[in-house]
Order: C-alpha cells, then structure tokens, then sequence
C-alpha cells in the first residue's frame, strides 16, 4: 500500500513539474494609467514589464472597488498590455480579467501561456508561471503580430488580415460602430489626416455590432470613408485583444505590433515623427 501511495505521489510530482517551467517573482516597481476612463477621473495602476525569452509584456492591478486590496476575487483585475505600456483598458474584455478565487489569472502572450499569482499584490509582488499546457482557455491574452485570420469587407469581398498588409507602410486598425458617437468622431478625425500620411499609412477600418450593413454602406459613403472597411467579429475582436471603444492598433511595416490602443490623435503625433529611412 505505502509503495502504491508512493507512486501516486511521485507522478503526481511529475505531472506538475512538466506542467510548469519555473516560477519568477515580479515587483509592481511603476505605474500606468487607465485609457478608457474619463481624463478627469484616470487613475495611475501599479505595474510591472516582464520578458521570457521572446515574449514580452506589461502587467497591471485594478483595484476596482477602491478598498486599497489590490487582490480581491471576482472584483479587482489583472491586466496585460504591450512590453512598457504606458496607459491600459480597465474593464473586462480580452486582455483585462477578473482575479478568481485562487488569486491567479492565466495569460496567454503570443504561443505562450502564463498564470499570474496575485496572493502578494497587496505587497506590491507577482509571481509569473509560465505554463506547458495550452489546453486551458486563457483568462485574457496578447499578441504580437497582426492576426493571421480571413475576414469580410464591407464590399462582401473576402480577404485575410495579412494580405492586408502594405510591406512600405504602417498599417492601423481602428474598430468602431454606428451607435457609438466617439468612434464617429474618431473616424472623422482620421478622414483630416489621412490624405496628410497617405504615402506611410495604411488604414483598416473594423465595423462591429451594426447588423443593418446597408446602414454601414451609407454612412461610410456619405462621410467619405475611402480606406478598406472590414465587417468584425466576435473571433476578429477576440485575435486583436479588443477592448472599448473606439479602439486602435498600430502594426509596422513587417506586421509586428507597434502598439495597442492607440487612439487617432497618438496616431498623429507618432506619424509626425515617422521618417522612411528608418
């Protein structure tokens, strides 16, 4: 019997050991702060950058009922961004989710996974395991790249995301809907600087939640739209980590994420800046 029980333990042991590839404790050491909060009202978050060869990320705590217990299930938050994030989504979507009762949040960054142990929060400390077993439904995720999905366009035409790509120009995705009044704004800015960043800029338009796509047709006719509309859905949303809205993602020239939730005024600055010999 104690040999069996032996047995049992041991290869209970080694499941968790291939289960798992090693522990590494974090420190909240800086702040970011909340985006889709009203600027009046924007709190700063306490942080963290993590990296594991390849992969990368930030890392926040919301502490949403402001009872100064950054752990708390069910209520607070943990939230991934892109590595060195200055600014992130405080509500439930893809990349935000709620602490459950183990005080833990599994995350998956690109290929990867990693569970989140918040039970030191409070003391402003992490602890990042990143997991071998990918079966699981992460908690929230991240990506790296543009996502490498087929989607519809407004015209009824099918194309992949990729394809989508310009090789000689930043490329930015901003999802919007007809119901929603800041994405009208957002799309109206964009119209005022798009012929100014024509040559460097490639723009994608992500359509969600308007069922009546003749609606969609007329309002973008109307308004002068001229850049590709997509028609999103709920697995385009979900590839592109998407929180809010509007909501904007810059991709460079290769496809690799510049950054996430970027509205149309950052957009403006960064492009200012942006000199094709580099």
């Amino acid at each position: 019997m104690r040999k069996y029980l032996t047995l049992i333990i041991y290869l209970l042991l080694a499941d968790n050991a291939i289960g798992q590839r090693g522990d590494t404790n974090l420190a909240l050491t800086r702040f970011v702060y909340s985006y889709d909060l009203p600027k009046n009202s924007r709190v700063k978050l306490p942080a963290a950058d993590f990296k594991s060869g390849s992969v990368q990320f930030t890392i926040a705590i919301f502490d949403a009922n402001n009872d100064s217990v950054w752990n708390t299930p069910e209520t607070d938050m943990v939230i991934v961004a892109p590595y060195k994030a200055d600014t992130v989504y405080t509500h439930i979507g893809c990349q935000a989710a709620l602490i459950n009762w183990h005080k833990t949040v599994t995350v998956k960054a690109g290929n990867s996974f990693f569970r989140i142990n918040c039970t030191k929060a409070n003391a402003g400390k992490l602890l990042i395991t990143q997991l071998m077993n990918d079966t699981a439904k992460p908690d929230a995720m991240l990506f790296n790249t543009i996502p490498d999905i087929n989607v519809v366009l407004l015209s009824g035409k099918q194309d992949s995301l990729k394809n989508m790509l310009d090789r000689k120009k930043y490329t930015y995705v901003l999802f919007w809907g007809t119901w929603c009044q800041n994405c009208l704004e957002s799309l109206n800015e964009m119209k005022k600087i798009y012929p100014t960043y024509n040559s460097s800029l490639n723009m994608i338009s992500m359509d969600f939640s308007d069922t009546d796509t003749n609606k969609v047709r007329k309002l973008v006719e109307e308004k002068g739209y001229t850049w590709p509309q997509v028609i999103s859905t709920e697995q385009v949303n979900e590839a592109f980590s998407q929180s809010g809205y509007p909501y904007g993602v810059l991709f460079a020239p290769n496809g690799r994420l510049v950054k996430q939730g970027m509205d149309v005024q950052q957009l403006d600055e960064f492009l200012r800046q942006y000199n094709p010999a580099h």
